[in-house]
């Protein structure tokens, strides 16, 4: 029933040659297997990789890796490539209305290190609807890192919005080939069910796309604020999320976002969801 299952964790511990690209009207479909994201924010270590990889997951997300230095760079690859863990650099840092980072840096980047295997995908931008990253500068970005590397499919992650406008104005099917689906209904937002928080955003969602076009990987969130209600949490509800999304048949993939920021509870200080976790992946491999 699930055959090629794509399984995309995002989990933040919070402790932790050239040539034109040859790119169609449209991104062509990028067919994924058993890819697992695991975020960092910092530049890891061997114990963290390890009790990453342990939990299921098998692609490394890496947010601040255009920060780093060179030696940094070169030891986080070494130690993925150790564990037979791949990665997603994120440039997203450089294509946002007021960047911190100029474009010369990820070209640098992309130039520098598209050679390694490790690579898996480049991530150009983050959620271009809510920063309200006009349809041409994304679709500029795109053009500009696939004529870095023609080889390897672009990712991009979207807010989930109840808003029209929020796609007409800001969602440009040609600035990706793989689309992950923000959406976190356990917040203090949220003053219902999670299951009726979801309804409307994905809805509004599959007005936008066709599931065969490319790509799409919901994400589910397992991140908490630790002065939240009890309903707010998503403990107990990892594999809830996913049948909803399942339900709403945009989730022949799934990813899970575990955002740890002072104060909060995610996979690695809450030993429940990091369990819950464990077992949703190893359900969908």
């Amino acid at each position: 029933m699930f055959k090629s299952i794509l399984i995309a964790v995002l989990f933040l511990f919070g402790l932790l040659g050239i040539r034109k690209s040859k790119k169609p009207e449209q991104p062509k479909p990028v067919k994924l297997e058993d890819k697992v994201l695991f975020h960092f924010e910092d530049k890891g270590s061997m114990e963290k990789l390890e009790k990453a990889k342990d939990c299921g997951f098998n692609v490394i997300h890496t947010y601040n890796i255009l920060w780093w230095t060179t030696s940094e760079v070169r030891n986080f690859f070494d130690m993925c490539k150790r564990l037979g863990l791949e990665v997603i650099p994120s440039l997203a840092s450089c294509f946002t209305v007021n960047p911190s980072l100029p474009k010369e840096r990820a070209i640098d980047f992309v130039k520098k290190w598209r050679g390694e295997s490790v690579i898996y995908s480049w991530y150009i931008l983050d959620e271009p609807n809510y920063m309200k990253i006009p349809k041409a500068a994304q679709e500029e970005a795109y053009k500009l890192i696939k004529g870095l590397d023609p080889t390897r499919p672009i990712s991009i992650a979207i807010a989930a919005s109840n808003s029209e406008e929020s796609y007409r104005g800001y969602f440009t099917k040609k600035a990706f080939d793989i689309l992950f689906f923000d959406l976190y209904p356990f917040c203090q937002w949220n003053t219902g069910g999670f299951r009726e928080y979801m309804k409307q955003p994905i809805e509004t969602l599959k007005r936008h796309f066709t599931a065969s076009e490319y790509p799409v990987i919901p994400l589910i969130q397992t991140f908490y604020d630790t002065d939240l209600k009890a309903f707010q949490k998503p403990n107990g509800h990892i594999r809830d999320q996913y049948d909803i999304f399942c339900a709403q048949r945009i989730a022949g993939n799934i990813a899970c976002y575990c955002w740890r920021q002072k104060g909060s509870k995610a996979i690695d200080n809450d030993k429940e969801l990091f369990e819950e976790t464990k077992v949703c992946l190893a359900a969908y491999k």
